[in-house]
């Protein structure tokens, strides 16, 4: 066993906050409820009356501000997103479900559009500043039907400072998004996203097939994944033509098989993976061109497992691990400590 406080401090994940009891009074000073001077919203049933299963449903855009704690109901979405150019400040409060499962389906979503023609997609939303637990997914903004039509995307998304915990799913976006200084606790998906961006956030996942990061098309930079005890076949990050600099992965003892990073057609720099035991994979990475340098693997089964053509290795370090490289034909490796 290796002892990891000699080699990196263990990631550190922020504890969720603590259950606030609802007030029905708003903080001090004014909240406009007019909007059409730039002004902010107060999220209300007069400004975003709700639906059968949504306690707000915004369909007007606007500016939006909560202005106390949201208690959603078993069955029910928190907020839901009828419309692009929303903006929504969650202002420092809580939006708590009924629990991952069984409860309540999503803290903030869109909502499937059934007798549009075909997918709809919304432009410009912006999410920030408070919390969300005890749903299935804290926020879903890529919402897919039974019917191969019937979807709803968002483009130009932007979640900032956002924490979300007891969640199956934390963040789930489309395209052209950028998630921010986000912490997030879940048992199967940290942040899913499909084009865009993801930096300074921190990710704990504990459960059977689990994954701290899934992206695709996407730029991954200061993100930092922690797989609890108890987490096996879970992988760190999955990317498929990223960017990813300076991300990290850590293991609790999570039982094999588990992979840190498993990528393909991905650029990798400056990444760390640490394990707690000589198991699992460090760097799993495939496909044509992709570059691992700088990066450095931990206590693994196999600390790098390299192939296809053009690809690069190289100023990497694989440490007490059983295995510290499988490099294919046609990978380049320069500066290398195996």
């Amino acid at each position: 066993m290796i002892d990891l406080k000699t080699i990196l401090c263990p990631l550190t994940v922020a504890a969720s906050l603590s259950a606030a009891q609802p007030s029905l009074t708003p903080p001090a000073g004014p909240v406009s409820v007019s909007g059409r001077d730039g002004t902010r919203i107060e999220l209300s049933q007069a400004t975003a009356p709700g639906d059968a299963d949504s306690v707000f449903r915004i369909s007007t855009p606007g500016s939006y501000v909560l202005t106390r704690n949201l208690v959603v109901p078993s069955g029910m979405t928190g907020i839901e997103i009828a419309t692009g150019g929303v903006s929504i400040d969650l202002n420092g409060f809580e939006i708590s479900g009924a629990g991952a499962i069984g409860g309540s389906p999503h803290g903030i979503a869109v909502p499937l559009f059934p007798q549009a023609p075909g997918p709809v997609s919304l432009i410009n939303v912006s999410i920030e500043n408070g919390s969300i637990r005890g749903f299935f997914t804290g926020i879903d903004l890529d919402e897919s039907g039974n019917a191969a039509q019937l979807r709803t995307t968002t483009r130009q998304v932007r979640i900032e400072r956002v924490e979300v915990s007891d969640v199956i799913r934390g963040i789930d976006v489309n395209q052209d998004a950028i998630i921010r200084a986000c912490q997030i606790d879940a048992t199967a998906l940290g942040i899913g996203i499909a084009g865009g961006v993801v930096s300074e956030c921190s990710v704990r996942v504990a459960g059977v097939g689990a994954s701290g990061v899934a992206a695709d098309n996407a730029v991954l930079t200061n993100v930092r994944v922690f797989l609890a005890e108890g987490t096996s076949s879970a992988v760190g990050f999955g990317a498929n033509n990223a960017t990813i600099t300076n991300c990290h992965v850590q293991f609790e003892n999570a039982p094999p098989p588990v992979t840190a990073f498993s990528v393909a057609d991905s650029h990798l720099r400056g990444c760390t993976a640490i394990a707690g035991s000589t198991q699992g994979q460090g760097f799993s990475v495939v496909g044509s061109g992709a570059h691992i340098e700088s990066c450095t693997a931990i206590g693994f089964g196999t600390a790098f497992d390299v192939t296809g053509q053009n690809s690069l290795v190289r100023g990497c370090a694989a440490i007490g691990s059983a295995t510290p490289a499988i490099l294919g034909a046609g990978v380049v490796a320069i500066d290398n400590t195996f």
